[in-house]
C-alpha cells in the first residue's frame, strides 16, 4: 500500500494517476532475466538488487538517479558511475515527500530520454 504521504502527495500534485489498487514487491532473482532495466533508489537498493539476481553481468541494475540531469547522456553513451549519482531522498528519513517527488520524477525523466536516445521508445 502507497504511504500517506505519496498519495495525498500525487493528489496535491496531479500527477494524474491513481495510486489506488498499487503496490510495492521485493525482486525475486527470475525478475533479472525478465526486464531489461532495473531501476533502485540508493546505495542499499543497488546493493541489495545485486545480491537478489546474483550479481549484473548484463549492467541491467541502474540508480535512480544515474538518468538525472545530463547524466543519462553519459549512461546512454555507456558511461555508468552509479556510485558518483546521489541517491533519491528518501521521506522514511527525511519526512520530505516532496524532495523524493522532485528526485524520482527528474530521474524518470531523465530515464525517457535516455530511452529516447537508444531509440527505445
Amino acid at each position: 500500500m502507497p504511504s500517506l504521504g505519496g498519495s495525498e502527495l500525487c493528489i496535491r500534485v496531479g500527477a494524474g494517476f491513481s495510486c489506488a489498487g498499487n503496490c510495492a514487491r521485493h525482486m525475486e532473482k527470475c525478475d533479472y532475466a525478465e526486464f531489461d532495466y532495473l531501476i533502485g533508489m540508493d546505495r542499499a537498493n543497488i546493493r541489495n538488487m545485486t545480491r537478489i539476481a546474483g550479481g549484473d553481468p548484463d549492467r541491467k541494475i541502474y540508480k535512480m538517479m544515474e538518468f538525472s540531469e545530463s547524466g543519462w547522456k553519459q549512461t546512454a553513451a555507456g558511461i555508468r558511475n552509479p556510485e558518483q549519482a546521489r541517491d533519491v531522498a528518501d521521506p522514511w528519513y527525511t519526512g520530505n515527500f516532496d524532495e523524493t517527488w522532485n528526485d524520482v520524477v527528474e530521474g524518470c525523466a531523465g530515464f525517457l530520454e535516455f530511452l529516447k536516445a537508444r531509440g527505445e521508445v
